[in-house]
């Protein structure tokens, strides 16, 4: 059974123009009630695995938390509606999404505020660094975070949507809006809702089905164990594969942010010729530090050794650019 999205263009657009009015007119008063209404019809019309989903939440039970969270906002500068407050919104929008027709179950959402700062701090540097090509990595990047630690019903979602995926379709997109002269741009948000929705879904698919079996009196198909094992061979070899790959770039990762160091400070002081390559050999050990910490967090494994690689080519490829740019000043 496919995921989807199945909301109109026009309502979409109408909707969240709608929204946004209201909100802007009420000086914010309005936002947890056009919200909730936006969230609903687009919940109602977005299918996990089949399954449709639903939304229970109400405008006047957002309101005082809403509210709240505004207050520790002003008190705090600020730093509490850039660190918490949309977490706390993606917590209470999880909490009150469930299954349409399925018995009533728990439904949370257990990412961590701290978590979804450096989600954020790494996705903005990509994009920055990238000079916003990689936002499309980005993108996925965050969803995918967001995705799996959402618990619908008690059955945990996966996001499987990648970068590169998207690129290809943001493409085909700018270019129908091309030649339609804009047109087709009603559509983008759409667009983007549908392949979110058809690259998301439940990490256990059989969990859902045997709920719906038990819900009807059926009896729910129960694999062999010898099949069972069989048919989980290919995927955990792959996995071994990917955790090889994870551990073998996560040392190649610190080795590179530390030999990087120590030529910045044995020769990077003196020359700017021979920083060149410092930035030319911190870029790629940058990106050797990105693909092994996905790949750790992806397979829970060497996170530690991938974390500390990572953090040095940051801060490797950052004092690079800094002492070139510095050298470039000063002798020029």
């Amino acid at each position: 059974m496919k995921s989807d999205f199945n909301g109109g263009a026009f309502s979409l657009f109408f909707r969240t123009l709608l929204s946004n009015f209201v909100s802007v007119i009420t000086l914010g008063l309005g936002y947890p009630f056009m919200r909730c209404w936006l969230i609903k019809w687009r919940v109602q019309h977005t299918y996990i695995n089949g399954k449709r989903l639903c939304f229970t939440g109400s405008g006047g039970a957002l309101f005082g938390k809403y509210m709240l969270w505004l207050l520790f906002s002003l008190i705090t500068l600020g730093i509490y509606y850039i660190v918490k407050m949309k977490r706390n919104l993606i917590e209470w929008e999880t909490k009150n999404t469930h299954l349409e027709g399925e018995p009533p179950a728990q439904s949370l959402f257990d990412g961590k505020w701290y978590q979804r700062f450096g989600v954020n701090l790494l996705t903005v540097f990509v994009v920055a660094i990238t000079f916003s090509f990689g936002i499309y990595w980005a993108f996925c990047y965050k969803k995918r975070w967001t995705t799996k630690h959402k618990i619908i019903d008690g059955n945990k979602l996966v996001f499987t949507g990648r970068g590169i995926q998207f690129f290809g379709k943001c493409i085909c997109w700018i270019l129908l809006t091309a030649i339609t002269l804009g047109i087709y741009s009603f559509w983008l948000p759409v667009k983007i809702e549908k392949w979110q929705a058809q690259h998301t879904e439940f990490e256990e698919p059989f969990k859902a089905a045997q709920s719906q079996s038990l819900a009807t009196g059926a009896e729910p198909a129960v694999r062999q164990p010898a099949q069972q094992a069989e048919s989980n061979q290919p995927a955990r070899q792959n996995e071994t594969s990917q955790t090889a790959t994870a551990n073998v770039l996560a040392i190649l990762a610190v080795v590179f942010g530390a030999s990087g160091f120590s030529l910045i400070w044995s020769v990077g002081w003196i020359s700017s010729v021979m920083l060149s390559p410092i930035i030319i050999l911190s870029l790629p050990a940058f990106i050797i530090g990105i693909i092994a910490f996905t790949l750790s967090r992806k397979y829970s494994c060497c996170k530690k050794l991938a974390l500390t690689g990572l953090i040095l080519d940051i801060i490797l490829f950052a004092t690079a650019a800094l002492l070139f740019v510095l050298v470039f000043i000063i002798f020029t």
